[in-house]
């Protein structure tokens, strides 16, 4: 009898267990596809260069679904091209939060340290992590290999203003 009595609990127990655990698959499915077709929307949107129209779409998925890590990354592209850089490395910092080992994340805010804001101490920074994170990218060694070689001609430019305009005063100062 108390063999057939853990029979029972056990069929008890899988018809409450499966149904909710279809549940939970099912719902994550139309999660995924209901943030799947709002990013397309914005996508749409990006595509025909209206990115306040993209924006505002993306928004509607990050307020629905806050922990979206690819509607931030999209949405650090559209910010980006709106100018909005602070905004853009906030949300790719999101991204690289929420995922660590995601290269790209780093190396688009390298991009936007180096290329939009010219801070190239930043942007340095931002290549080395994205080489941490993924030692195998090789576009990140060569952009990080730029980057160095335009600091450091920065660096010997202003050296050698620096030189010359010393040069031109001691001679100056030599001339009285």
């Amino acid at each position: 009898m108390n063999n057939n009595m853990n029979k029972i609990f056990f069929i008890i127990f899988l018809s409450i267990l499966i149904p909710v655990n279809l549940n939970i698959f099912f719902f994550n499915n139309l999660k995924a596809d209901e943030i799947e077709t709002l990013i397309n929307s914005s996508n749409l949107k990006y595509d025909q260069k209206d990115y306040k129209g993209a924006l505002k779409e993306i928004n509607k998925v990050i307020k629905k679904y806050p922990k979206s890590l690819n509607a931030f990354w999209k949405r650090g592209f559209i910010k980006r091209e709106l100018k909005d850089f602070k905004g853009a490395l906030s949300d790719f910092d999101i991204v690289s939060k929420g995922n660590p080992f995601f290269p790209a994340a780093y190396l688009i805010k390298a991009d936007i340290y180096n290329f939009d804001l010219k801070d190239y101490d930043k942007a340095l920074s931002a290549y080395n992590r994205g080489i941490v994170a993924d030692p195998s990218d090789k576009d990140a060694f060569t952009s990080r290999g730029f980057l160095k070689k335009k600091m450091k001609d920065r660096k010997s430019t202003r050296l050698n203003s620096s030189h010359r305009c010393i040069s031109y005063a001691v001679f100056c100062l030599k001339k009285k």
